[in-house]
């Protein structure tokens, strides 16, 4: 499964707390995984179900902008937009690819596989 995801890709923001103790995710992260989980969703398809088995995931951030961004925030925003929708569970994914560059147009470039054991055991 591949996708594109047009604009400035975007990193996790921090969880903000509240007087009470409770904690809760901004606006602008809530947009950006909700945004990915469309775009995912309509590269799927209707018919679109969680990967079973061991995933692989690659991610290429084109950041059109000098303003610092971590990869990892980035990284974090991506698989957590994608966790119960393109697999089950994150601990499936076993692989992971990131590569940010200083590119324009700015976008975002996943794929998401599931890893296929070729090893045949004869006995």
């Amino acid at each position: 499964m591949y996708f594109t995801l047009p604009g400035e890709p975007v990193c996790k923001g921090r969880p903000r707390f509240l007087r009470n103790g409770a904690t809760y995710t901004d606006a602008k992260t809530r947009a950006a995984e909700a945004a990915i989980g469309w775009a995912y969703r309509e590269a799927a398809g209707a018919a679109a179900r969680p990967l079973a088995g061991q995933v692989q995931i690659g991610m290429l951030f084109c950041v059109g902008t000098r303003r610092r961004k971590d990869l990892d925030n980035m990284v974090k925003l991506v698989m957590d937009a994608l966790n119960r929708l393109a697999w089950r569970d994150d601990s499936q994914v076993v692989s992971i690819v990131a590569i940010k560059r200083q590119e324009k147009p700015a976008r975002t470039e996943v794929m998401v596989g599931v890893i296929v054991d070729t090893t045949t055991s004869e006995a």
